[in-house]
């Protein structure tokens, strides 16, 4: 079973940030949605 961890993700004028407190350094910003969500749960992996 895999661990739970909560994914913050925020809008601004520059696009997505998402980042992960619980995961040190898991951090990552996007154009888009989608690129933002690729890219966090890449980290994961």
């Amino acid at each position: 079973m895999s661990p739970t961890v909560n994914v913050i993700i925020e809008k601004d004028k520059n696009g997505y940030y998402a980042y992960c407190h619980e995961l040190d350094g898991c951090q990552t910003q996007g154009d888009t949605f989608e690129e933002v969500t690729k890219n966090i749960f890449t980290y994961g992996k």
